[in-house]
């Protein structure tokens, strides 16, 4: 059996809370787990990383340890708020503040320069990439099949993560 995209439907979190577990075979959710009526297929890792633009640190007081956090402008998001990511990321490269975003979401600004990563040496909860399957669905063929393209996509390394 062939997955055709066509065959997918694509919701938002703030559809899924309206929704319920059965309206949908597969939901891909970023970081924590939000019930245990889902079968979790782990897709991809992903460590959320502390960072700031070159402009935002030539000005800023030093930072050195997590405390150090409190002397600093640190931009964050509201909960469900799908558009804050793409603002926040703006903000933080435009040198407003500092911070913590997805490893995908922020590995193309690592990578150029125009985001530094803070504090290596502390490190935060991971937001691994998963696909979710409501129990009912467990069996299905579709979800079966999706979740197995997902993870054949990002192995052997998530395309975020250099060779």
């Amino acid at each position: 059996m062939n997955l055709d995209v066509d065959d997918l439907r694509f919701i938002t979190a703030l559809d899924r809370a309206a929704q319920g577990t059965e309206a949908f075979d597969v939901v891909v959710s970023i970081g924590a787990i939000p019930d245990s009526r889902w079968v979790a297929h782990r897709i991809a890792p992903s460590r959320r990383i502390l960072c700031a633009s070159p402009a935002y640190l030539r000005q800023a007081p030093p930072l050195q340890i997590p405390v150090d956090l409190v002397q600093h402008a640190c931009l964050v998001l509201r909960e469900n708020a799908e558009d804050d990511g793409e603002t926040i990321r703006q903000w933080c490269v435009a040198g407003k503040g500092i911070m913590l975003r997805s490893e995908w979401d922020v590995a193309e600004g690592l990578a150029t320069g125009t985001l530094v990563p803070l504090l290596p040496h502390y490190r935060a909860p991971d937001a691994d990439i998963t696909a979710l399957v409501p129990q009912s669905r467990i069996a299905s063929t579709r979800a079966r099949l999706f979740t197995t393209a997902l993870k054949q996509a990002f192995r052997p390394r998530p395309p975020w993560r250099p060779a």
